[in-house]
């Protein structure tokens, strides 16, 4: 996102101010990253939309083994 916002704002000081949360957040998934990229077991609610499961409705978008391809890829366009 602070890409996509210098592309149309030349405000380099606000991207600037920015970089050191942004690798904050970026290096507390790292502590939740297997060997092979993925994210496994990240804590609190990783919520990426409600979905109907046999319990009602869910907004945890991990599988039964702490994964989810969902928060991989959303990690992935964070490290572009």
């Amino acid at each position: 996102m602070l890409y996509d916002y210098r592309m149309y704002r030349p405000d380099a000081d606000f991207v600037k101010e920015k970089l050191v949360g942004t690798k904050s957040v970026l290096d507390f998934f790292g502590k939740y990253q297997e060997a092979d990229g993925s994210l496994k077991d990240t804590h609190y609610w990783t919520f990426v939309e409600w979905a109907m499961e046999k319990d009602g409705l869910s907004g945890s978008a991990k599988g039964s083994g702490g994964r989810s391809a969902i928060i991989d890829m959303q990690l992935l366009w964070s490290y572009q």
